[in-house]
């Protein structure tokens, strides 16, 4: 009889443990059958694209000259592309671009433009094209082949005139990040032997990004590299040059119409380098800005 008792509560014990067992099982299924059978880190919603507004200011390459649809060269393109990408939801693009214009002429329209302050104020994004008007004002004191010491003196000149701009720029916005375009040389594809002013363009590069560089929350962009390679040289239509009867091929990225400013193809060049710094440094700068 003891034996019988002992068993009989052996199985009791088994009995509510088996079921206990079972309500736990069916308790997960039922919560990960209402999940969806996610777990709480795929169950998060995506974060929202945001609307941001981007100002564009500078020379003739901000304002699209050569572009030959008009909507204004690599800014419209920059807006599309981060759309596209789903970056963000809209990109309101102001082109500010003014053809000719020095790095102290973007300072002035700034300090002028009462409209462009606000736009200025309220940014998201600041892109800035200069240095190139800098450099062809002071060619044309020197000429092509001046040795390199008689740029020291235009150098200076052009460094503080782009830090009084970065510095104008920063009392409009300080969180912003800022990107700005380098320089090509667009005679290298057609002048590679004048090897000076390829130096010179270099030393007007390495000027503007080390500039940059002691701006808070700022980016250079290289493009000489792209306009001037050799892929680049091989993949142009043949003209013809009437001077001499021999062919040439024309430059894929630039303007046939001065071969100086950028064609359509050249702008999508820019906008392209441009989306992808914003893509490799927009979450570092929005997580910099909120630290503040």
């Amino acid at each position: 009889m003891k034996k019988f008792k002992s068993t009989v509560q052996s199985f009791l014990v088994f009995l509510v443990a088996v079921v206990a067992t079972f309500a736990v099982l069916s308790l997960f299924v039922s919560t990960d059958e209402e999940d969806g059978g996610n777990s709480p880190a795929q169950l998060e919603e995506p974060p929202v694209p945001q609307d941001i507004t981007m100002v564009a200011l500078g020379d003739s390459l901000t304002e699209g000259v050569g572009d030959l649809s008009k909507r204004g060269g690599y800014v419209p393109v920059t807006a599309e592309l981060l759309e596209d990408k789903e970056m963000f939801a809209t990109v309101q693009a102001v082109n500010a671009g003014k053809s000719g214009a020095t790095a102290a002429d973007v300072q002035e329209i700034i300090q002028t433009n009462k409209e462009l302050e606000d736009e200025l104020a309220s940014a998201d994004m600041i892109v800035l094209s200069v240095g190139g008007n800098n450099l062809v004002q002071t060619l044309s004191q020197t000429g092509l082949n001046a040795p390199k010491e008689a740029f020291d003196r235009p150098l200076m000149d052009y460094r503080k005139d782009l830090t009084d701009l970065l510095n104008e720029v920063r009392k409009r916005n300080t969180e912003a990040p800022l990107y700005v375009f380098g320089i090509y040389n667009p005679y290298y594809y057609y002048f590679s032997e004048i090897e000076p002013l390829q130096q010179v363009i270099d030393m007007w590069n390495n000027t503007t990004e080390e500039v940059v560089e002691e701006n808070g929350q700022s980016h250079f962009i290289s493009i000489d590299h792209m306009f001037n390679t050799l892929d680049n040289v091989v993949s142009g239509e043949k003209i013809e040059e009437e001077t001499e009867g021999t062919a040439q091929r024309a430059h894929p990225y630039l303007f046939q119409g001065d071969y100086f400013h950028p064609n359509e193809d050249g702008y999508r060049l820019m906008a392209d380098a441009l989306v992808e710094e914003i893509e490799q440094t927009w979450k570092t700068e929005q997580d910099t800005a909120e630290e503040q």
